[in-house]
């Protein structure tokens, strides 16, 4: 029994290690890593002056320093400046919603804007695939958000309606009947070795 879970653990992590090579090899990550870096670190830098200045500056001043740093990475981040210049407004937005979850359409911007965003990483870092499907997909995933909130929290019955038109989109754009999509088969790696391995962990 050793040896057969050592076995299925082996062939998890050579998955895992096959399908990272070939995003990898087939993506301009490397290139762009740089300015990927600096722009993840202006939204850390934005998300804890946020946090951190709670109680301690007027809203008005929070929001003035949350804006700076969020112009400051849109002019400095150079490829990334789009994503820059569409996740700090989301970011704000999904704020708007965490201090009243009454404002449950701050939802619907918030997940809009940070879509696009995903969209235009997901240009940079892989330019030879077709990111299309992200940004549905992330359509998708904000109204089907929507739907599961509670309505204490803001959850709207309705917009389950919007999350499968979404779904569907998905799908179309993905042309199942044409050529696979490029990353298809290295998240299927990863996405197997993970499940190998957490499978081989419970049963361990």
């Amino acid at each position: 029994m050793f040896k057969k879970r050592l076995s299925i653990k082996q062939i998890a992590y050579a998955l895992v290690a096959v399908g990272g090579l070939l995003f990898l090899a087939n993506s301009g990550i490397l290139g762009a890593l740089p300015a990927f870096i600096w722009v993840s670190l202006l939204f850390t830098v934005g998300g804890a002056f946020w946090l951190g200045s709670q109680g301690a500056l007027p809203m008005w001043q929070r929001i003035l320093g949350f804006a700076g740093i969020g112009i400051l990475a849109t002019a400095t981040s150079g490829h990334f400046g789009g994503v820059a210049a569409l996740g700090f407004p989301a970011v704000a937005f999904g704020l708007v919603y965490l201090q009243n979850m009454k404002r449950w359409w701050a939802l619907i911007p918030a997940g809009i804007l940070s879509s696009l965003a995903l969209l235009v990483t997901f240009e940079q870092l892989f330019p030879r695939w077709d990111a299309t499907p992200i940004l549905f997909l992330g359509f998708a995933a904000t109204f089907s958000f929507i739907y599961l909130l509670s309505p204490q929290r803001g959850g709207k019955r309705w917009a389950l309606y919007p999350a499968i038109l979404f779904i569907v989109l998905t799908v179309l754009v993905n042309d199942p009947s044409g050529s696979m999509p490029g990353w298809f088969l290295p998240i299927l790696l990863i996405g197997g070795g993970s499940l190998m391995l957490w499978w081989w962990r419970r049963s361990s």
